[in-house]
C-alpha cells in the first residue's frame, strides 16, 4: 500500500451533506483510505477517522508500515502513531532487510525518527542498526538532534578476559576508538575470565557471563562504563558456554558440565527480574560454539559434540519456544568460532577444523534466502577470538593462530568493499576473548 497524502481544494455544504450522512456505512479500503482521512480529519468527522485509523491498524505490515506511521503523524492520529511507532521497533531488525523500508525510513521527519529511537522496544543493538542503515536516516536524526548519536549507538569496541600463550586467565579490558584506531585501558574485570561471553542488552548495558565448570559468573557494566558490578550467575556452571543478548535478554546455551559432559541446555536472564530461566535444550548438544542474535532470534552455530565436530546450526524462536535447526548446514565444521549480526546477515568467521586446522574463511546468513555464501577471508586464520559489529563493520580480535602464537592483531571487515582491512593491535596477544561494542 502506498498511499498519496490528499489535499482538498474545494469543499461545499452538499459534500460536506453527504459525508456526514454517508460516514456509518462507508467501507475503508486501502484504494480510499488516504481520500478518505483527509476528508475526515479537514471536516473534523471523528466517526470516520476513528474508522480510517482502525483500517490502517489492520493493514499494519513490513511492507505497509511506513507508509501508515506517515499518515497518522500527518493527519495527527496520536494513538495510530504510537502503534506504528512500536510496530517498527519491534520488528527493526527483519523491516531493514526490505530495500523499500529503509528507503522510507529516510522520509520520516525527524519528530517521527527521534520517537522511533525513544521507544522502549527497540534494543541499542537495533538503534545502532537504524541509524548505520542509511546515510539518509543518519543524516536526519543529527540534523534533529545534535549529539543524539552518541547517547544511543555504541562508538568504542570492549576487548576483556581471555588467557595468554601459557594458558594463564586475563582480567585485562581494552576499549578500542575506531575513530582515532588506538587502545586504551579499561575497567578491570572483577575475576581473570577465559572463554565468557557478553551480550549487549536495554539502552548499553554490557553483560558478561563467565566461569567454569564449577562456578558461574556473571558481571554488568556500569552506565558509565568505568566498574563491574556483580548479578546473580547462572543456575548451570558451564565452560565454553556460548552467550547473546537479544530482545532485551540474555541467552546462554551449550558447554561442558561438572562431570565434563557436553550438554544442550540452555537458560535466559531478565535484568528487569534478576532472574534466570531455564530454556528448551537445543537440538544437539555443543561446546565451543558461537552463539549470535539477528531480527530477535538466537543463533547456535558449530561446536563440538564428543568426538564430533558441527556443520549444524539451529536457532530459538521465542514465540514458538523452541530450538529448530536450520536446513542448510555451514560450508565447513568449525569449534571455536565466532558469529555476529551485521547488515542484516548472520556472520559466522574462523574457528577449528575437524583437522584442527585454524580457519580464516567467513560465511554469510541471509534469513530471507535460507541459505549461507562465501564472504572474503580474514587475513589471518583465527580460533577462539573476539568478534563484534561496530559503526557498520565487523572486527576480528585476537585469537589463536596456532603453533604455540596468540594474536594481537585486529582487523576489520567491511560489508559495503567486501574487504578486512588491518587495524591497531592489542597490547598483547590473547586467546578465548570476548569482544562487544559499547
Amino acid at each position: 500500500m502506498r498511499p498519496a497524502l490528499l489535499d482538498i481544494i474545494t469543499v461545499c455544504a452538499g459534500n460536506v451533506a453527504w459525508l456526514l450522512d454517508m460516514a456509518p456505512h462507508l467501507e475503508v479500503c486501502a484504494g480510499n483510505v488516504a481520500w478518505l482521512l483527509d476528508m475526515a480529519s479537514y471536516l473534523e468527522v471523528a466517526p470516520l477517522q476513528e474508522a480510517c485509523c482502525e483500517f490502517l491498524r489492520s493493514a499494519l505490515s513490513p511492507e505497509a508500515c511506513v507508509d501508515v506511521l506517515l499518515l497518522a503523524h500527518h493527519y495527527h492520529c496520536s494513538a495510530l502513531q504510537s502503534e506504528g511507532v512500536q510496530y517498527i521497533a519491534q520488528h527493526l531488525s527483519s523491516l531493514l532487510l526490505l530495500p523499500e523500508v529503509r528507503q522510507g525510513l529516510t522520509k520520516l521527519p525527524p519528530a517521527l525518527l527521534l520517537q522511533l529511537l525513544s521507544c522502549e522496544a527497540l534494543e541499542v543493538d537495533q538503534e545502532a542498526e537504524l541509524f548505520s542503515s542509511s546515510r539518509g536516516i543518519g543524516a536526519v536524526v543529527l540534523e534533529a538532534w545534535p549529539g543524539r548519536q552518541r547517547g544511543y549507538q555504541p562508538t568504542r569496541l570492549l576487548v576483556a578476559g581471555g588467557h595468554d600463550l601459557s594458558w594463564r586467565g586475563l582480567k585485562a579490558v581494552e576499549l578500542y576508538d575506531p575513530r582515532s584506531d588506538s587502545w586504551s585501558p579499561g575497567p578491570t574485570l572483577p575475576a581473570a575470565l577465559p572463554f565468557a561471553g557478553a551480550g549487549l542488552l536495554g539502552r548499553g548495558e554490557l553483560y558478561v557471563v563467565g566461569g567454569g565448570m564449577y562456578s558461574s559468573l556473571l558481571v554488568k557494566l556500569d552506565a558509565a562504563g568505568e566498574a563491574w558490578h556483580s548479578c546473580e550467575g547462572p543456575r548451570t556452571p558451564r565452560l565454553h558456554a556460548a552467550v547473546a543478548g537479544a530482545s532485551g535478554l540474555l541467552y546462554v546455551a551449550g558447554g561442558r558440565s561438572q562431570v565434563n559432559q557436553v550438554v544442550a541446555t540452555a537458560e535466559v536472564y531478565d535484568p528487569a527480574s534478576c532472574c534466570w530461566q531455564s530454556l528448551p535444550d537445543m537440538q544437539q548438544p555443543r561446546y565451543a560454539h558461537a552463539v549470535a542474535s539477528l531480527a530477535g532470534r538466537v543463533y547456535a552455530l558449530g561446536g563440538q559434540a564428543s568426538k564430533a565436530i558441527h556443520r549444524s546450526v539451529e536457532v530459538f524462536d521465542a514465540g514458538r519456544g523452541a530450538w529448530e535447526l536450520l536446513p542448510q548446514q555451514l560450508a565447513s565444521e568449525r569449534k571455536y568460532c565466532a558469529a555476529a549480526a551485521l547488515g542484516g546477515r548472520l556472520l559466522v568467521l574462523g574457528g577449528m577444523s575437524e583437522a584442527r586446522c585454524r580457519l580464516a574463511s567467513v560465511e554469510g546468513y541471509d534469513p530471507r534466502e535460507g541459505r549461507w555464501s562465501p564472504l572474503t577471508s580474514m587475513t589471518h586464520a583465527r580460533s577462539s577470538c573476539g568478534v563484534a559489529a561496530l559503526g557498520g563493520r565487523l572486527f576480528a580480535v585476537g585469537g589463536n593462530a596456532g603453533d604455540q602464537q596468540l594474536h594481537a592483531a585486529v582487523e576489520a571487515y567491511d560489508p559495503a568493499a567486501g574487504k578486512w582491512m588491518p587495524c591497531s593491535p592489542l597490547s598483547c596477544g590473547r586467546s578465548g576473548l570476548l569482544a562487544a561494542a559499547v
